[in-house]
């Protein structure tokens, strides 16, 4: 609409009521959930977390962070191994 005060007076003068729309369609924003667990349990209930929130989405989700195998298989897409964080001892 190149004269919107005109088309607005026009349709004022008509009774009708104009909407605007677009000229092409908007792009929907996709979730982005970021998830950390770095143990096996806590890697379990993301896992879980994660397929649920793609069922309640409709797999319309982006999901990254820090899991384990578990989470990853379920659509993490993982930042870096968190095996590479274990320790165990005083030492290490």
């Amino acid at each position: 609409v190149i004269d919107r005060a005109g088309v607005v007076a026009a349709a004022d003068a008509a009774g009708l009521f104009v909407v605007g729309m677009p000229a092409a369609p908007v792009q929907q924003k996709i979730p982005f959930v970021y998830v950390v667990a770095a143990e096996p349990s806590g890697d379990q209930l993301g896992a879980l977390l994660i397929k649920a929130l793609q069922a309640e989405t409709q797999r319309r989700i982006k999901i990254a962070g820090l899991g384990g195998p578990a989470m990853t298989k379920a659509g993490l897409t993982s930042l870096f191994d968190p095996a590479e964080l274990a320790l165990l001892g005083i030492f290490e």
